[in-house]
């Protein structure tokens, strides 16, 4: 998502929002589109997803009408808290996030730079599809994140980008990523 005043964009790109995320055998692909003019990098990797390890507690919050417990935990280098609701049958949640005894329906690190929250539930039969692997070159986690810090971090640059009128190429910006280690 881009970040600032309505009808401005600014010069930086979000990893989380052009990446998906296909799990099988304890095992995540990665599948990450490269912001526009670097479409060529577009690329999938592999690798363990290792589970959170949840502590339960006993505060509850209401989130689409559906009771909530809270849940902690420290995954991949920052502290998250989560509302799972046990009456929902699924024990997954946004981006990597899973293994409570209930669907997650908001999840944020404790400094609250990345935030997660259930705006809707719909029941139904949806499609998946997984993207064909010549359109996504395979790649490592460490590239792609060097990638996206770099995209993330002095975007304009990294494309190469020049202005017409002679206008400097902004500064650096500090990218917090969402997984530290």
């Amino acid at each position: 998502m881009r970040g600032g005043k309505p009808g401005k964009q600014n010069a930086y790109w979000n990893d989380i929002q052009f990446t998906d995320l296909f799990f099988k055998d304890g095992q995540v692909t990665e599948y990450t589109d490269m912001p526009m003019y670097h479409e060529s990098n577009t690329s999938q990797f592999t690798e363990p997803c290792p589970p959170q390890q949840w502590i339960l507690h006993n505060e509850t919050m209401t989130i689409l009408e559906h009771r909530c417990q809270k849940a902690t935990c420290h995954w991949r280098g920052r502290d998250f808290v989560a509302w799972f609701a046990a009456d929902v049958p699924i024990k997954g949640g946004p981006w990597k996030f899973g293994g409570l005894p209930g669907c997650i329906l908001k999840v944020y690190d404790v400094q609250k730079i990345y935030v997660w929250e259930a705006v809707a539930i719909e029941r139904g039969t949806f499609l998946i599809t997984q993207y064909p692997d010549k359109l996504y070159p395979k790649s490592t986690r460490k590239s792609v994140w060097q990638r996206q810090i770099m995209y993330n971090e002095d975007y304009k640059n990294a494309i190469g980008w020049t202005s017409l009128e002679g206008r400097p190429t902004p500064p650096k910006i500090h990218f917090e990523p969402l997984e530290k280690e």
